[in-house]
């Protein structure tokens, strides 16, 4: 089957064990079985059988609805607040994007088709944010200082064999606080580890957030065609203005990707 959305990962760098954001400094791929940044937990399928949630993207919190139809072994996605997507063939063992309409949130999942359900089946399927996967609460000192912060990290394709193209990233949605978000590719080539910067603190040489504010695809920042297990490194930068006065629990923004396979 070919690659979709579900095997493009967000891995962090830090070296081959690190599961840990605030060590997400550049360096080496991390290869540990925590390796992968994700974005929302999703309660576990009650009924639908066969079917594990490795990850939700983009999503309202809250309670959405997954469908599965036996006469056609589909599995279509209807996010909290939103529209039911395009049904999706699970008919073969894999993994699979469930994105709801108009280019919603998405479930990522692996199915074991055998192990399906022989019938129609609904379940609610409950979302929740997971806190700080990227960056760390902002402490009183630093919101009064003012705080720049550096993560980097790596796409991959994590599928056995096809090629994903003309990918690029931007800002979906930048942060309901007072801090912003920039994003940038790094300059090392796909598949070469991101030099690692001294702290969080350091920004990585030579790389030009202020040259990028990508908020839509048209404006998205390029990343090299990934063949299978190719991966490319990139920073994310947090700015804290001086005099930050306002607490935002639930701080989150949501980069927008999209790949062509």
């Amino acid at each position: 089957m070919a690659a979709s959305l579900a095997d493009l990962k967000i891995v962090h760098s830090g070296g081959v064990a690190n599961v840990d954001p605030n060590a997400d400094l550049g360096g080496i791929k991390s290869t540990a079985a925590g390796k992968d940044i994700l974005s929302q937990t999703a309660t576990a399928p009650t009924t639908i059988t066969g079917v594990t949630i490795d990850d939700a993207v983009g999503n309202a919190e809250g309670d959405g609805t997954l469908f599965f139809d036996s006469t056609n072994t589909t599995l279509r996605w209807t996010p909290l607040g939103g529209t039911a997507g395009a049904a999706v063939d699970v008919s073969v063992n894999g993994l699979y994007a469930i994105q709801g309409g108009s280019n919603g949130g998405l479930l990522k999942v692996d199915v074991v088709s055998g192990t399906l359900p022989s019938s129609d089946q609904t379940n609610t399927i409950t979302i929740a944010n997971i806190a700080n996967n990227i960056f760390d609460d902002v402490a009183k000192a630093d919101a009064k200082a003012g705080d720049t912060e550096y993560r980097g990290v790596y796409w991959q394709n994590d599928h056995a064999s096809d090629s994903m193209v003309d990918i690029r990233m931007w800002i979906e949605t930048n942060t309901p606080g007072q801090d912003v978000i920039q994003i940038a590719i790094a300059i090392e080539a796909k598949n070469v580890a991101m030099a690692t910067i001294a702290d969080e603190d350091t920004a990585p040489v030579t790389v030009d957030f202020d040259a990028n504010n990508p908020i839509d695809f048209d404006s998205g920042i390029a990343i090299p065609d990934l063949l299978f297990s190719d991966f490319q490194g990139w920073w994310l930068k947090r700015v804290v203005p001086a005099g930050t006065n306002q607490s935002q629990t639930n701080n989150a923004f949501r980069i927008g990707v999209r790949i062509f396979v």
